[in-house]
């Protein structure tokens, strides 16, 4: 198969990860699968392909070879004593497709080849106990889970690979799973912006420290201004500017905030401040308010801040309910939407708990290659919790319509696929949009891009 002159460029366009992935991982043995009660079965969820088999520990720091199962946070991931030779898989109870916890357990089980799955309910995973041997079963879009030992099945590799071809696949797959937004779309489209970006990229380097500001400015030049929340990258010691950008945005009925950034980086800790009044702003600055904000966090210092406004009341208390916050990501060939409703804040998206967030399979599922016709087939698929929250559900419609506008009028994706495209592969994870929405009773909804996750995995 490998042998008839196909590149493995031409095989990312022609095969879907899935399908590599039928290559290199046989699946269970049917009849022995039949024998046993499944523990769980769920089509959504995994993140990384694999079929481990082993004791299960709810502990990260047990001793051996497990399979962990168990909530999980940012820190633990990024954590210099994460284990690594040892863990034979991740279950875990926690995570959103798209976050910067799931970004950074793709890159995990890519890098050590283990099967990954999140959002697994915390029902199943207390049911486990210690030590107790399963064989977890990510080898296709379904996450399984069963007791004991279960063989691979024989024969299904019709294709009797050698080691050189094998690993050429694995490579291949990993190529796949890193240049995700560029496989959907066609390639003029992808360098109409991806000269853009690179621009971009090349001037925030001169302007900026962070890698957080670097980042937002190229977002600022990438993605069109109408669909973004809009935030101005200032100097920490330039408070008159900040000030005004602060009564500025204030006069035209939004709320505002300052948010910091860190060098090195505070992912997801940084502090930050909104203001709903010009009187707040006052006193803000009075106080020690400002200095304060600015002060250095162990040896992270504030480099930049962004000063920007978002509609009134996203982060009212009382209008919570109101709101919600969404990703949009690509993995595994299919693209989807993520929505969390009765919070705007996203940090909460980022370690949800099974059944708190709704997902949307918007495709798409195969993408199908020809010199001179790329073609794709497309498929909706929603989570089960979606049919059952009416409420929740029209969020999701309201942020999968308008993101198919945003597609239609913007050509989002070729933007997602140029700001992918300049930042290495080998150190970070394709670009998921994050955002939120309203759906109020007078009518005035909306749906905004907040930024962009682009994380830094090369580390974990």
């Amino acid at each position: 198969m490998i042998g008839l002159g196909i590149t493995s460029t031409d095989m990312t366009k022609i095969l879907a990860p899935v399908d590599v992935e039928g290559l290199l991982i046989p699946g269970l043995d049917p009849l022995a699968v039949a024998k046993v009660t499944e523990i769980f079965n769920s089509r959504q969820g995994r993140i990384a392909p694999g079929i481990s088999r082993g004791p299960i520990s709810h502990s990260l720091k047990d001793g051996g070879s497990y399979i962990y199962a168990g909530p999980l946070s940012l820190d633990a991931v990024t954590d210099t004593d994460f284990p690594d030779h040892e863990l034979l898989g991740i279950i875990s109870s926690v995570g959103s497709p798209g976050s910067h916890l799931t970004r950074h357990l793709e890159a995990i089980g890519l890098r050590r080849r283990i099967p990954i799955a999140i959002g697994v309910p915390t029902s199943v995973i207390d049911s486990l106990t210690d030590y107790q041997p399963v064989t977890f079963d990510a080898s296709s879009s379904t996450v399984r889970l069963f007791p004991g030992d279960i063989p691979d099945a024989q024969g299904t590799n019709a294709y009797d690979l050698t080691a050189e071809e094998i690993n050429r696949l694995q490579n291949i797959l990993q190529f796949m799973q890193l240049n995700q937004w560029r496989r959907l779309i066609s390639e003029d489209k992808y360098d109409q912006f991806h000269q853009i970006a690179k621009q971009a990229l090349t001037d925030a380097k001169g302007l900026y420290q962070s890698e957080k500001a670097r980042q937002e400015y190229v977002k600022s030049q990438v993605l069109p201004a109408a669909i973004c929340e809009p935030y101005e990258v200032v100097k920490p010691d330039d408070a008159e500017t900040v000030r005004n950008l602060l009564l500025n945005g204030l006069k035209t009925g939004d709320d505002v905030s300052i948010r910091t950034c860190f060098s090195p980086e505070l992912t997801g800790k940084e502090p930050y401040k909104v203001f709903t009044t010009a009187d707040e702003v006052a006193a803000f600055f009075q106080s020690d308010g400002y200095r304060a904000l600015r002060a250095p966090i162990d040896n992270h210092v504030v480099t930049e801040l962004f000063v920007g406004r978002f509609p009134k009341d996203k982060l009212n208390k009382d209008k919570e309910k109101e709101h919600a916050a969404w990703n949009y990501t690509v993995n595994d060939g299919s693209v989807t939407l993520t929505v969390m409703p009765g919070t705007a804040k996203l940090r909460l998206l980022g370690e949800a708990e099974a059944g708190s967030v709704l997902s949307l399979t918007v495709g798409p599922i195969r993408s199908h290659f020809s010199p001179n016709d790329p073609r794709t087939e497309y498929e909706t698929r929603s989570s089960d919790e979606a049919d059952k929250d009416e409420g929740a559900t029209k969020f999701l419609v309201l942020i999968n319509t308008k993101i198919r506008e945003w597609e239609e009028k913007y050509d989002l994706r070729a933007r997602l696929a140029a700001l992918e495209g300049i930042f290495p592969h080998s150190q970070y994870a394709s670009p998921t949009l994050e955002g939120q929405a309203r759906i109020s009773e007078n009518g005035s909804n909306w749906v905004f891009i907040y930024g962009i996750n682009i994380d830094e995995v090369s580390k974990v």
